[in-house]
């Protein structure tokens, strides 16, 4: 469907964009606290379970809301079929490192020029790993393209906080306060608190 700027639809889908983003911060502030806690607790079950579906989170919350601001910069609630999210993924990444890249590489020389060429296919891979009930969530191999949760943070991750880090000025912080509504969670509280 496409929508135009004063589409009920085309609002809601910033605020959905807004929303996930949300999840993905509070989901990476968790995992970065959780992650501290690991040498002290090592052997607590609880905290290592809660520190990998923080970060699995993380990752399926980061890549919805680029899917979101896909479907906003095409006014469209579906993608079409010839549209290469893999692709996109990759370029979002790539347009951040070429932003950040001249001053960063001032202060840290390793800081990279490109983004792998695969990137965008493990971070659709490994968010649907974590996001359905796939037998490969618990499957160390890593045939098909499929790649493990630990696999993903250690090649991967320096771009998920990248990708994580940039949007926080213009849809993150004060706007998670003053400007998204999100009606469907005030609803479902006023539900649940009745």
């Amino acid at each position: 469907m496409k929508l135009s700027e004063n589409d009920n639809i085309y609002s809601a889908l910033i605020e959905t964009a807004g929303h996930e983003l949300y999840i993905a911060t509070e989901n990476h502030i968790t995992f970065n606290f959780l992650r501290t806690l690991l040498p002290k607790t090592i052997n607590n079950r609880k905290i290592k379970v809660a520190c990998y579906q923080a970060y699995a989170e993380c990752i399926r919350g980061l890549y919805e809301y680029y899917l979101a601001i896909f479907k906003w910069n095409e006014k469209t609630t579906t993608l079409p079929k010839h549209f290469n999210i893999d692709a996109k993924m990759n370029d979002a990444a790539q347009r951040l490192l070429n932003f950040h890249g001249p001053l960063r590489k001032r202060i840290d020389p390793s800081f990279p020029n490109n983004v792998p060429e695969d990137f965008g296919c493990s971070f659709r891979s490994i968010r649907n790993r974590v996001s359905h009930a796939d037998y490969r969530r618990m499957f160390l191999s890593e045939e098909n393209n499929n790649i493990s949760l630990a696999s993903f943070y250690k090649r991967y991750n320096f771009y998920i906080d990248l990708l994580l880090e940039t949007p926080q000025f213009s849809w993150g912080g004060n706007h998670y306060e003053n400007s998204y509504k999100w009606e469907s969670v005030e609803d479902f509280i006023r539900i649940i608190s009745d």
